[in-house]
């Protein structure tokens, strides 16, 4: 039996994910949620957007809890990554949110975060999160690590990197990286839960 959790790095405009099994320390799928602002010539009000953004990040959300698949990720369809004995994400493993300093942003990062928990919630799957300076000490062992550092070390403890972000912009991969992280963050080298 595997133990799929879901790794989330939250953000409202890239939201990095990552399924992992802990049993077998294989990285099934990582990617990135992109929600984009709606054209002005539009003239869609903010609010209204920023709505229908969030609606499309918890959609995708209620999709990797559930069944670990996603049904819209960056325009392309994808169908169920695992077999039918395979349902559900056990537990979600999250970066925490650290507040930035531009109010608008805070509010749109407390959307991503307040979607993440309704669908966790809805789902009755349980959130762990770490700071972003606990997950960097925690899988280097320097609080102040670079993203490359984090990077290398999280491809020497997991098997099945490779791959997995074809089709996602390599400006966006950090977010995925870090959905990884806060999984590892959050359980020993042996990669047993703490």
């Amino acid at each position: 039996m595997s133990r799929l959790v879901l790794g989330i790095d939250p953000g409202f405009a890239s939201c990095g994910w990552c399924i992992a099994d802990l049993d077998t320390r294989v990285v099934h799928s990582m990617g990135v949620i992109t929600t984009k602002k709606a054209d002005k010539k539009l003239k869609v009000r903010a609010v209204d957007d920023n709505l229908e953004r969030t609606k499309q990040i918890t959609k995708v959300l209620d999709n990797l809890i559930k069944w670990g698949c996603t049904v819209e990720i960056q325009g392309r369809g994808v169908g169920p990554l695992f077999s039918a004995e395979v349902t559900a994400c056990s537990r979600v493993y999250a970066e925490a949110m650290s507040f930035p300093r531009d109010a608008s942003v805070a509010g749109k990062m407390n959307l991503c975060w307040g979607a993440l928990i309704a669908t966790a919630y809805a789902r009755s799957v349980g959130i762990t999160q770490n700071t972003p300076q606990e997950i960097k000490k925690k899988v280097t062992g320097a609080p102040d690590a670079s993203k490359r550092r984090v990077e290398l070390t999280l491809k020497r403890l997991w098997k099945n990197t490779r791959g997995k972000l074809k089709g996602v912009p390599k400006r966006m991969h950090e977010h995925a990286w870090d959905a990884l992280a806060a999984i590892t963050a959050s359980i020993d080298p042996h990669l047993r839960l703490l």
